[in-house]
Formats: structure tokens, sequence, C-alpha cells
């Protein structure tokens, strides 16, 4: 492994890894929005020996046969915000009391 670091703006890594939302969806086709508010990801590259891959295959796709990307982080805090119908736009989980994850916002 790498000593550990925050990906450098626009690389690969720092699109693949710094995602401060989530979507999901729930019964009658409700779409929810989450905010997660943390610090950048300390990433550290990693290296693996993966005898079989079978992720893909229920999607029908062919991995490339190239050595995969990987990384390792040891831990990152972060603050969940409660989901939100997605339909509108949340404010920022940092602007809001009590925006912490709340089950009643399911229903």
């Amino acid at each position: 492994m790498s000593e550990a670091c925050a990906a450098p703006p626009e690389s690969l890594e720092a699109w693949l890894t710094e995602r401060y939302c989530y979507y999901t969806a729930a019964t009658g086709d409700r779409l929810y929005r989450c905010d997660i508010d943390h610090a950048p990801w300390m990433l550290a590259r990693a290296d693996a020996e993966i005898g079989t891959n079978t992720l893909a295959l229920p999607f029908r796709l062919d991995l490339p046969r190239t050595s995969p990307l990987l990384h390792y982080v040891e831990r990152t805090d972060a603050r969940i915000c409660r989901l939100i119908a997605a339909e509108r736009r949340p404010p920022l989980c940092g602007s809001l009391a009590n925006s912490f994850f709340d089950t009643a916002e399911l229903t």
C-alpha cells in the first residue's frame, strides 16, 4: 500500500470517491436523496490477487482483463442527513438543525 492522501482534484480517484449524496428508492416508485458531509477520503493505493470476480455476471457485463484500480481507506467520519423526496432540492447538510437520518421521513 502507498501512503494515504486525498485524491487530486479532477482525478479519476476523486470522481470515483468524492460523492456527497446518494439516492434510494422506496415502495410506490418514490425516490429519495440523502446528503453526506465528510472530509475528503484519505486513499492509499492497494494491491489484491483476485481469483474469481463474479460481480458483473448478473448484469451480463464483460470486465476488461486489466489490473483493477484499488484503494484502501482506514476510516472517515461522516454526517448523514435525513432522506428527503428527490423532487425537492435539499439544503446543505451543515445548515440543518437535527439533520440526521430520521426513519419518519420514509413513511
